[in-house]
């Protein structure tokens, strides 16, 4: 199983096994962040909520990954509200250099119309990291 772990996680015991290629999965070896609802629509809004206090993302952008076959894809970044910016038909995003507080809070995010029904990881770091990310399914 392929780590989406940075070498300090790993240090910290969030996974034995590293494989050198190969994109990030969601780790079911670490604790996840909450996301409410689970199931949605296109147009809907969640709400992350890390498991425990994380390093956010500047401007509150939160990578969203497809997950296929247990393997996920980074396809785009929603914003706090209703921005989304899709890394599959344009560059992806540069954020100016910041360093927000660590935090525990929520965070509230519109689903796109992009996302086609299917299953999704959203982080509140800006890469999977343990308690940071959610997994939700959009439907039809």
């Amino acid at each position: 199983m392929l780590s989406a772990c940075g070498d300090e996680q790993l240090a910290a015991g969030a996974t034995d096994e590293v494989a050198s290629e190969g994109p990030p999965v969601v780790a079911d070896a670490f604790p996840m962040a909450a996301v409410v609802p689970e199931t949605v629509r296109v147009g809907d809004t969640v709400v992350v909520t890390p498991a425990f206090a994380v390093q956010p993302t500047c401007f509150d952008f939160a990578p969203v990954f497809e997950v296929v076959a247990g393997e996920s894809e980074l396809i785009g970044y929603a914003t706090a509200g209703e921005g989304w910016q899709d890394v599959r038909t344009g560059p992806t995003p540069t954020f100016p250099p910041c360093q927000p507080p660590i935090t525990d809070a929520p965070a509230t995010y519109t689903i796109p119309s992009a996302l086609t029904p299917g299953t999704y990881s959203i982080c509140r770091t800006d890469d999977i990291a343990p308690g940071a990310c959610a997994t939700f399914t959009v439907q039809p």
